[in-house]
């Protein structure tokens, strides 16, 4: 993201937003995440897992969005007060479980050397899963290869018709969307990557047609991943003191310097919120940008650009409770509406134990963090999720189109060669991403200008 300058951008005018509710404190130690396991339900007892409670009730059922995650959720926080690791769930019924272990847990989900009746409406998540694992389904056995595409810069309308007519019926898995939250204004890509309030009219369209659009896209077998942004806000305009807030984003919320009115009622913020130099709560700590991407250590891995102002973006203290409130309300709003997959923008510079403690209150599908190239250390991928790896785009048209060798096609299946650290069990190989976007065609970058040479490395 790059400073955003006033551009001229008719907002709408901002939809009465209901009381805010209380938002709870979250100051405590790191959670570890509940990832879907996608094995074959119900489990069965005498494989290594144990049944340690089973709860009914209308709080399993559908949401007002006609959405079974709230379920999910609610299933995720019994699971946690019952102390267990595993837990199963279906509409009206949460299963609270505790596994030995990865192979106990995979051994126990309807093994075929059993005679049981797999329910195809219950979901298994667990803490001993990764994300996205290979296999899946009765035992682990069935193999699995999970495709996402990336519909970015689509509006909402356009997006929830492409996954009901082509993306559903081709068989993909999920389709990921721009950030979602308001913004500043401008046409230019980056200004959706300043938010400035948590309400979700952006320039992709409404709060409504977002709803529409993920439920179209669920309803068609297609998931939802969506651009998430918790490092931090917008850079203010030029008329920003240190006290006002004279700026204006996409839908008419106020904002300023270090400071946001918010759009609904409990995303508002004061500089005390965001990582500020001591005694001025309106400059930031240090910042972090070219050419270097280092503040004052040889890695960035280690946190050590973690309060830092990223391209001079106020940094979000995600220490404070009051900012985790903030930060859970928004993905609560996402994941009850029914979205099940996140993208973790500038994830190399958020502390991933903060984060977890409000990213892992929810039982999520896939999260995959935005990653240049960095040797992995362990933390991110244990409390955050996979990391996107982009050596293998540059791997395919090195061979493809700049050697233009066909001889190399068959190690271009081998995906052991990414970037160095990150196993094939841990990354999103993605083969076209905005960050890599050209103005013409260059036969080193996978851009659709390249013609049929794209559509051979597709």
């Amino acid at each position: 993201p790059a400073p955003a300058p006033v551009s001229p951008a008719p907002p709408t005018p901002p939809a009465p937003m209901p009381a805010p509710a209380p938002m709870p404190v979250m100051k405590e130690g790191n959670l570890k995440p509940f990832r879907n396991c996608f094995l074959a339900a119900p489990l069965l007892t005498g494989f290594g897992c144990s049944l340690l409670k089973v709860f009914e009730g209308v709080e399993f059922s559908l949401n007002r969005f006609g959405q079974e995650t709230t379920a999910k959720r609610k299933c995720l926080e019994r699971t946690r007060a019952a102390g267990g690791n595993s837990f199963v769930i279906e509409l009206g019924r949460c299963e609270t479980w505790t596994c030995s272990s990865r192979g106990a847990l995979r051994g126990s989900a309807a093994p075929r050397t059993q005679e049981v009746i797999v329910n195809p409406h219950a979901w298994v998540f667990s803490e001993l899963c990764m994300y996205q694992e290979g296999t899946g389904g009765r035992g682990g056995e069935d193999r699995r290869a999970p495709v996402f595409v990336k519909l970015w810069e689509w509006n909402y309308v356009d997006i929830a018709r492409e996954c009901k007519e082509y993306l559903g019926p081709s068989g993909f898995d999920a389709v990921q969307v721009s950030p979602v939250t308001e913004h500043v204004r401008g046409s230019q890509w980056w200004t959706k990557y300043q938010p400035i309030s948590f309400g979700l009219n952006s320039r992709s369209g409404t709060a409504q047609e977002f709803q529409g659009m993920v439920a179209t896209c669920r309803a068609a077998g297609v998931q939802v991943i969506v651009d998430v942004i918790l490092n931090h806000i917008a850079t203010p305009c030029p008329a920003a003191g240190e006290n006002a807030m004279p700026c204006s984003g996409w839908n008419g919320s106020t904002y300023g310097n270090r400071r946001i009115s918010g759009a609904r009622g409990w995303d508002a913020a004061s500089p005390e919120l965001f990582h500020h130099a001591p005694g001025n709560a309106h400059a930031g700590i240090c910042g972090v940008g070219p050419p270097s991407y280092l503040c004052g250590s040889p890695i960035t891995t280690d946190c050590s650009c973690c309060k830092c102002d990223l391209y001079g973006l106020p940094d979000w203290n995600t220490d404070l409770p009051e900012v985790q409130a903030i930060h859970y309300r928004h993905l609560e709003d996402l994941y009850d509406m029914g979205v099940t997959m996140l993208r973790m923008d500038a994830a190399l510079y958020q502390d991933a134990g903060h984060t977890s403690r409000v990213l892992n209150r929810f039982a999520w599908d896939y999260v995959y963090m935005e990653w240049w190239g960095e040797y992995p250390v362990g933390i991110h991928d244990k409390y955050m999720g996979n990391y996107r790896d982009v050596a293998l785009t540059g791997k395919i048209t090195h061979a493809l189109a700049v050697e233009a060798d066909l001889t190399k096609l068959p190690e271009l299946l081998d995906l052991s060669h990414g970037v160095f650290g990150i196993s094939d069990d841990q990354a999103l190989y993605p083969f076209a991403y905005h960050d890599k976007r050209t103005d013409q065609a260059v036969q080193s970058v996978a851009t659709y200008k390249n013609g049929l040479e794209y559509h051979q490395q597709q």
